[in-house]
């Protein structure tokens, strides 16, 4: 890693730690995080970074109260635990994101990963597909992540059947512009030499579908999410993967993938 991520992600380690500490109420605190926040971003990032936006978006106290004094209107901030305790949890979130895109620039940083070719088949839609494996609770939590984000989920065993094959079905229902692809360890297997030693696998159907998205939009426009120790394939270095973590920063990660592919996210809805 450079001086200059090092130092970047030393600041955004630090500024985690005291967000962490925060104590309820204390907006003196608060103002100084905030004005530190923003000015790394700026500085890191750059001035028009989706991360400056993103952080604009996050508030710590509740609805404002309109109340009259005589003649004069007055408006006071209502501090709410809730709505301060969720505000720290989507800082926190936020500066997870940004230290992981530091990660992954000092990591590939000496990699040069070709752009997909633009493919005028790939549409720009609000139908985002999801192949999914035995773990419904992983495939409801992607596809509510995505609704919140102003989306459409598309799942397949969802959509009718209509006298159709399953490939024909994924032809038909995957002209969208974006793929999730949701990883979870199903299956087991190895190599014939090591059969007795199984590795946690994700279901057969999932790796099919992960390819054959790879081919029809591009790395850059599939995303792929995995849960535990799960195996994962290889030759398909330069695909988006992500942790699909039980704080739910992925949520964060998967919504900047899909703006970088031309969504216009919010990430305030998360």
């Amino acid at each position: 890693m450079s001086k200059n991520l090092e130092d970047s992600s030393s600041l955004l380690s630090s500024l985690r730690e005291e967000v962490e500490k925060l104590e309820f109420d204390d907006t003196d605190r608060l103002d100084s995080i905030r004005r530190r926040t923003k000015m790394i971003i700026e500085k890191v990032f750059g001035k028009s970074s989706d991360y400056l936006s993103d952080f604009k978006r996050i508030g710590f106290a509740g609805p404002l109260r309109m109340g009259v004094i005589g003649r004069e209107y007055r408006r006071d901030i209502k501090m709410d635990r809730s709505y301060w305790e969720n505000g720290v949890t989507r800082l926190i979130n936020l500066i997870d994101v940004m230290l992981e895109d530091l990660k992954l620039s000092s990591t590939h940083s000496n990699i040069i990963i070709s752009a997909p070719v633009k493919d005028s088949r790939i549409i720009q839609s609000d139908d985002i597909f999801i192949v999914h494996g035995h773990d419904d609770s992983a495939k409801h939590s992607v596809a509510r992540c995505i609704e919140k984000l102003g989306l459409n989920p598309i799942i397949l065993q969802e959509q009718p059947n209509e006298g159709k094959t399953v490939i024909e079905k994924l032809e038909k229902r995957g002209e969208v512009g974006f793929a999730v692809i949701i990883l979870t360890p199903d299956d087991v297997g190895n190599v014939v030499e090591n059969k007795d030693d199984l590795k946690p696998r994700a279901r057969q159907n999932v790796i099919l579908e992960l390819g054959y998205f790879i081919g029809k939009l591009g790395r850059s426009r599939v995303c792929a999410l995995h849960k535990g120790n799960v195996e994962l394939p290889s030759d398909i270095h330069g695909v988006i993967w992500e942790n699909l973590d039980e704080n739910g920063a992925w949520q964060f990660k998967l919504a900047k993938e899909l703006k970088n592919a031309g969504y216009d996210i919010d990430m305030n809805k998360l």
